[in-house]
């Protein structure tokens, strides 16, 4: 599948859109890395939202970025393509018929400058140098759990390796029960790198849901927002 292909297949499957953000509110998610910058876009973001505290913004900013990792990953199986998103440039807009208010671009996708050897590559470096540091920068102006943050992109990542990825028949690769427990070992990510995903598999949920759902270990705040309602998963809802 060619490039200019590729980005529609993913925005078909995924929240995510390319080219520039459209609105006259987009903040640029790679100025996040100096906290002056991550504290202004989130205060803003948090005062369009009505969001009560700056922690609620934070968690909730993490939980739709995600879905650009994600892309990043269906980038690979699908055609190849090693993206660096530390390099690319990732956008937000305000558009209040988003989810949590926020809408998603990659306004230009950066391919890295090395072919990957396997799959562990793309999930690795794009954790490594984007990932991390996102949830790190979130994590320090908001004062949001970093546990939290990353709950947030761990359900999702479930989601893509258990049903996304598997539903799509177009992708060659089959062994995505074997990937998905290589990326919740602990050592995934170097012995130097503790693994948020290892310690979250392994937490055990405080009640199971009638159709199998796993059950949050933490709670995103998404009831928090102005007409927010918990998620169906979250760990405040009792059985």
């Amino acid at each position: 599948m060619r490039h200019d292909e590729l980005l529609p297949y993913i925005s078909n499957h995924l929240p995510v859109f390319f080219g520039p953000a459209a609105g006259s509110l987009v903040w640029d998610v790679t100025a996040w890395k100096k906290p002056s910058s991550a504290l202004q876009d989130l205060t803003l973001i948090q005062q369009l939202q009505g969001a009560p505290k700056l922690n609620v913004t934070g968690s909730l900013a993490v939980k739709r970025l995600s879905f650009i990792y994600l892309g990043a990953l269906l980038a690979y199986y699908r055609s190849g393509e090693h993206w660096d998103l530390a390099a690319s440039s990732v956008q937000i807009a305000h558009d209040k018929e988003s989810v949590f208010q926020l809408k998603l671009y990659t306004a230009e996708v950066s391919l890295s400058r090395t072919s990957p050897q396997n799959w562990m590559e793309p999930v690795k470096d794009n954790f490594i140098n984007w990932l991390k540091p996102l949830v790190e920068a979130v994590e320090r102006v908001t004062k949001v759990n970093q546990i939290i943050l990353w709950e947030n992109v761990f359900i999702y990542l479930k989601w893509f390796y258990e049903v996304l990825a598997p539903s799509l028949s177009e992708l060659e690769e089959n062994e995505w029960k074997n990937q998905w427990e290589e990326i919740v070992s602990e050592s995934f990510f170097g012995e130097d790198t503790p693994n948020p995903f290892a310690y979250l598999n392994k937490t055990k949920a405080k009640r199971t849901m009638e159709d199998g759902k796993r059950v949050r270990h933490t709670c995103c705040y998404k009831y928090r927002l102005p007409g927010g309602k918990n998620c169906k998963t979250c760990c405040q809802i009792k059985a």
